[in-house]
């Protein structure tokens, strides 16, 4: 496990230095983002979310832009473990929720399939107890009890990880927050340029290497 994490943290070094630029990573904004965000985590929920629980057990990196994702990943997990809950309220399973999560925001079925490696007849059958449910139509377009089902995970996810934010109150929030949208904008315009470029694939795993 030791070796395992030192490999994940080295990774996520070197692809930080890579796609932000050393100003950046060395910059005042992320050395901020890091405390405030060091707050945030303070009250983050792990009860009952085993990613959030072994990540919250983590010692925080030195380096301010490590204590950012770190922390970044342990909010994520927090939030994705309370987001399954919700679905498993819902009586959503890990298929049927991807096909309701692309029904809703209009996304190829068949992008979600190759992303998710999810086989067709499970995608089919996941689909067909979505419409015997009442909650996609046959053209696989959400229902009203759909739209409400969708609105309801959101909404109960949305409240099971609003305690770092309350924590750290909306003039810290909002703060964090316009440090942090350009620095993802950009690591978004990166990944995706990565996706199209194996050139620059094989030179991101060099460098992570």
């Amino acid at each position: 496990p030791a070796r395992y994490l030192a490999a994940r943290l080295s990774g996520a070094d070197g692809a930080l230095r890579r796609m932000l630029g050393e100003d950046v990573v060395n910059g005042s904004d992320v050395a901020e983002a890091a405390e405030l965000i060091t707050a945030a985590v303070a009250a983050v929920p792990t009860a009952g979310r085993p990613l959030a629980s072994a990540n919250a057990l983590l010692d925080p990196p030195s380096a301010p832009h490590l204590v950012l994702w770190q922390a970044a990943t342990l909010l994520r997990e927090s939030r994705g473990d309370g987001h399954i809950a919700a679905l498993i309220a819902a009586d959503l399973d890990p298929c049927e929720a991807l096909v309701m999560f692309g029904a809703g925001n209009g996304l190829d079925p068949s992008y979600l399939r190759a992303a998710r490696a999810w086989p067709e007849p499970d995608w089919q059958a996941a689909t067909d107890r979505l419409v015997e449910r009442g909650l996609l139509t046959e053209e696989g377009k959400l229902t009203e009890d759909g739209t409400e089902l969708r609105a309801w995970t959101e909404l109960r996810t949305d409240r099971a990880a609003v305690a770092p934010w309350q924590a750290i109150g909306r003039t810290r929030a909002e703060r964090l927050y316009a440090i942090l949208t350009p620095l993802a904008r950009t690591l978004a315009g990166e990944n995706d340029a990565m996706r199209v470029n194996p050139m620059a694939l094989d030179a991101a795993g060099q460098l992570a290497g």
